[in-house]
């Protein structure tokens, strides 16, 4: 679980009156995403997409994050779902939406594989 934290500067004459809200950057809010285990909308690489995020990690140095996309859960059976690949770096606009995915025994067991995790679905 990650834990965000804030920072207030103060200085004569630095009023906080007129300032824009500084906005989640994208893993949190895949964070959030995955502690409420709602779908999330984003750009990736200039194209749209909806997906279920399941876990953060490092590999080789690069932040990815494994998600399942809208369509790709399957409709019954035990078969777990198509897992898919991004780089953290490439997402941008992420906004939670209110559609909620569970996790199966499956995928439950998928997950527990992986290691170097920043972040992951809880069970």
């Amino acid at each position: 679980m990650h834990v965000i934290g804030i920072s207030i500067g103060l200085s004569l004459g630095n009023s906080m009156h007129g300032r824009r809200k500084r906005r989640p950057n994208s893993d949190a809010l895949l964070s959030s995403a995955m502690a409420a285990k709602v779908n999330v909308t984003a750009v990736y690489d200039g194209e749209e997409l909806t997906f279920a995020p399941l876990v953060t990690y490092e590999d080789e140095g690069v932040l990815c994050v494994d998600v399942v996309l809208d369509g790709d859960f399957p409709a019954h059976g035990s078969r777990p779902p198509a897992i898919t690949t991004l780089e953290l770096a490439l997402i941008s606009s992420v906004t939670l939406t209110q559609t909620v995915f569970t996790v199966s025994p499956a995928l439950a067991r998928i997950l527990a594989r992986y290691t170097n995790v920043r972040a992951i679905v809880t069970v």
